[in-house]
């Protein structure tokens, strides 16, 4: 799996978009990823119980937060 990003500019900055492997597998690339920003957003999933899965104190958002 491999850090995709794009790049673009605007008036005043330039902007580029990391987007990296969220799975517990792929630590390692997403530690690459991360490192070179300046801030995040992380997505949480909202089907049925998966946001309560993921906030939970094993979830996988809370451990990339």
């Amino acid at each position: 799996i491999d850090i995709t990003l794009w790049k673009f500019e605007k008036s005043k900055y330039y902007v580029t978009v990391f987007d990296d492997p969220g799975h517990r597998d792929f630590i390692k690339n997403k530690i690459t990823g991360t490192t070179q920003t300046d801030c995040a957003v992380i997505n949480v999933a909202l089907g049925t119980g998966e946001y309560a899965a993921g906030i939970s104190k094993n979830g996988q958002p809370i451990d990339h937060a």
